[in-house]
């Protein structure tokens, strides 16, 4: 037991046993733009049978590797096979289930440059503010998500013991994650948003042993199932919960603290990171880390003057309604002639909490990693982290011309 922190094996029947708890996926799209779809073609690896749960009815049973496709028009679904309409303007939702130790397909779908197959049952429902598309949730339980989950979030080669830890970890954030929208019918997306769920064809026999070997094994904080927050690379020290994220469901920022989530470097030693020297020092080098062979410990992004202004421009609008980008004159939106990034704010780990954005036309206040992510884009791609030191390069008459992250 670590400062209240221990592994609990005989964790509450009322949030789960054996697996038994049920998780609900949304499916991403190929790119995972969205969870969002106005037409989707489902096949199973068994016999398939279709429920239209507004009438309480079976509508159709299929067998092995018939296709069938949902398509909605209107407001309602379509529903087609390969050859022909087979009902029209329903209103769903449906539930979709396949005969013992068969799979579900997604035609068109691909998870790893592999056809997509998933495990228990899948259930469509429209999506409640739009008239064109629906939710695609796959409902399986607890402990076969695991299976898919943990070899997508940890490369299998680090070996059973630390696929068994994170297979603790990701059993958590299942079963607690960070924001829980109640105005949706599913816990988790398919993708980094949530976990990454990528369905049984992408199983690994070891992986599905770490989740076997730590059935019921949760993390507990005074008793409580603990936010197991992960990351594939901390840049050689980790950061206060609260200095990350807003509290959930508001835009009030920072968050409450965690006593469990605070801020530990890879060594002893390591000084706090929050003035700028000490910050710059130690993302300019390459210190001793846990995570020496990982390639976002160190990373570097440029721009010229000119480039980051269009950015910010663009962005800096985009962003101005999360809530955590404030501008000091309303009008205009624009920066203007950038003249300075100033940084407010660091936390433990270096990390921007608070940022300026300083043009001749307006002035920029930035909070919050993800936001700062956003905000400083190159070619179309989020920064890896807010963990980050500006450099800026002028020419002989002291004009700002590159940016260097």
């Amino acid at each position: 037991m670590i400062a209240g922190l221990f592994f609990n094996a005989a964790f509450s029947d009322e949030f789960y046993k054996d697996g038994g708890k049920i998780i609900n996926v949304a499916i991403s799209s190929n790119d995972f733009k969205t969870v969002q779809h106005k037409e989707v073609t489902l096949f199973a690896t068994k016999g398939m049978k279709i429920y239209d749960n507004s009438q309480n009815k079976l509508l159709i049973e299929l067998p092995v590797g018939k296709k069938i496709q949902f398509v909605m028009n209107n407001g309602y679904f379509d529903i087609y096979d390969e050859e022909q309409l087979l009902f029209e303007y329903l209103s769903g939702p449906f539930s979709i289930y396949v005969e013992p130790e068969g799979l579900i397909g997604i035609d068109e779908l691909k998870r790893r440059n592999k056809q997509a197959l998933y495990r228990g049952s899948f259930y469509i429902e429209k999506v409640a503010s739009k008239i064109d598309v629906f939710y695609l949730i796959n409902k399986v339980n607890l402990q076969q998500y695991l299976y898919s989950v943990i070899p997508n979030e940890m490369p299998v080669s680090f070996g059973l013991e630390a696929l068994k830890a994170q297979a603790v970890a990701a059993r958590n954030y299942a079963l607690r994650p960070r924001t829980q929208n109640k105005a949706v019918s599913y816990d988790v997306t398919d993708s980094v948003d949530s976990q990454v769920y990528f369905g049984a064809n992408t199983e690994q026999a070891i992986s599905n042993r770490a989740v076997d070997e730590t059935d019921n094994i949760v993390a507990l904080y005074n008793g409580q199932i603990i936010l197991a927050l992960y990351h594939s690379t901390s840049g050689g020290i980790t950061e206060n919960y609260e200095n990350a994220f807003n509290r959930p469901g508001t835009k009030i920022f920072p968050a409450n603290p965690l006593p469990y989530l605070k801020s530990v470097p890879d060594f002893s030693g390591q000084k706090s990171l929050e003035l700028e020297e000490s910050a710059a020092e130690f993302y300019k080098n390459t210190p001793k880390s846990f995570e020496s062979a990982s390639p976002f410990l160190r990373w570097k992004r440029n721009w010229t003057k000119e480039e980051l202004e269009q950015i910010l421009n663009t962005n800096l609008i985009a962003q101005l309604n999360s809530g955590f980008v404030t501008k000091m004159m309303p009008y205009p939106d624009e920066i203007g002639d950038l003249k300075e990034i100033k940084v407010i704010q660091r936390g433990k780990s270096g990390k921007i909490i608070k940022v300026a954005i300083i043009g001749n036309k307006n002035i920029y206040t930035i909070e919050k990693e993800l936001v700062i992510r956003r905000i400083f884009t190159k070619d179309g791609n989020m920064l890896p982290s807010a963990n980050v030191v500006f450099e800026f390069e002028s020419d002989e008459e002291g004009i700002l011309q590159n940016i260097i992250a």
